[in-house]
């Protein structure tokens, strides 16, 4: 729907062999999503991140994932058929 905008943090850290969770996004006023809105992974997900059906991710690179910035894609659809697809940043440190 035009009236919701996803809003995931934008400020994830996970060190490698650790985990993490990006928490459920919110829409841009800071609002939870609607009801029954459902989240599933995009296209080419990093194989140590996984989409919850909440909408949060969790995160677990493993030692030999190479620190840098990661993306995660995930489709976003609402309770009226719309979908949103949205890219959430990850930073993979040492």
């Amino acid at each position: 729907t035009d009236s919701v905008d996803p809003k995931y943090a934008q400020d994830t850290v996970v060190k490698a062999g650790e985990s993490g969770t990006v928490v459920a996004p919110k829409d841009a006023d800071g609002n939870a999503l609607p009801e029954g809105t459902k989240f599933v992974p995009g296209k080419d997900v990093p194989e140590w991140a996984k989409v919850n059906p909440d909408g949060s991710i969790t995160v677990a690179p493993g030692k030999d994932v190479v620190p840098g910035d990661y993306k995660v894609p995930v489709v976003v659809t609402y309770p009226d058929g719309s979908t949103d697809a949205v890219e959430v940043p990850v930073k993979v440190t040492e």
